[in-house]
């Protein structure tokens, strides 16, 4: 499971820059045994979420404190549309630390994910707790590209 750690280090990119590489594997069929079980276990941490609006504005709610910043997306991927991620509590407080976000009242928070953005929002597990919210792009999303490899790995939360 990343950690508040891999994402103040910028080590997520590394993870998440692996789970892309994996891909050409599933290919492979003597090695794609061994890569979706490795992208599962590795994914299942992770425990992605599709959510409504109202389930991640519920979060936001519920959080101490909310950052934005870039989507790890968007730094794998040049020309990725340039939209923010929100980070909540102890993710929101490194990521502010080493300059990789900055602290938005909730308002601002639930704005990030809401006003003129399309793209269906994940949340991601960050050091056991639910604590990013993404407006994903498929196309450029480690989440959306392993589903497209078929390995099923988005809760879909009913809200």
């Amino acid at each position: 499971m990343p950690e508040v750690q891999d994402y103040m280090s910028g080590n997520i990119l590394n993870l998440v820059n692996k789970g892309f590489a994996y891909f050409k594997y599933l290919k492979t069929p003597v090695l794609k045994i061994i890569v979706r079980k490795q992208l599962s276990k590795t994914l299942d941490k992770c425990n992605p979420l599709k959510v409504d609006v109202a389930y991640a504005v519920k979060l936001i709610e519920e959080s101490e404190k909310c950052a934005v910043g870039q989507r790890v997306c968007n730094c794998l991927n040049n020309g990725a549309d340039h939209g923010e991620s929100v980070f909540l509590d102890e993710l929101a407080d490194g990521l502010v630390k080493v300059g990789k976000a900055v602290y938005v009242d909730k308002e601002q928070a639930v704005r990030t994910i809401t006003v003129d953005r399309k793209g269906p929002i994940i949340v991601t597990r960050v050091s056991g707790k639910h604590s990013e919210i993404c407006r994903t792009i498929a196309k450029n999303c480690v989440y959306w590209n392993s589903e497209k490899h078929g390995l099923k790995c988005i809760e879909r939360k009913a809200c």
